[in-house]
């Protein structure tokens, strides 16, 4: 597995999640609710996790940024993006703003 490529976090139940099934380097958060555990890397993945239900206008400025929903409970929303596409994006929009100069030669 190359640096670009990375598992996704991912969820189970409460009482499912055991230290072994996390992989070396990364870490598990208990949702609130008993919505289960998420496992990710912190160094890799971003998450957040929204009580309620976000507005249209929320949701589609986040997946613009990026974010996507890893898990939905009837409190609210486990949203999670990966640092490195996030960046790249940003990179992207960055340098297509840029109009190149030239230099009068």
């Amino acid at each position: 597995m190359t640096a670009d490529q990375s598992p996704a976090p991912f969820v189970v139940s409460h009482g499912v999640a055991r230290q072994e099934m996390i992989p070396k380097g990364w870490t598990s958060e208990h949702l609130p609710h008993g919505a289960g555990t998420v496992m990710y890397d912190p160094g890799r993945h971003q998450l957040t996790y929204f009580l309620g239900q976000p507005s249209p206008s929320i949701i589609k400025q986040w997946r613009s940024d990026g974010w996507s929903v890893l898990a939905i409970n009837p409190d609210g929303q486990l949203w999670t993006r990966d640092r490195l596409v996030a960046t790249r994006r940003l990179l992207e929009r960055a340098s297509r703003a840029i109009e190149p100069v030239g230099l009068g030669l």
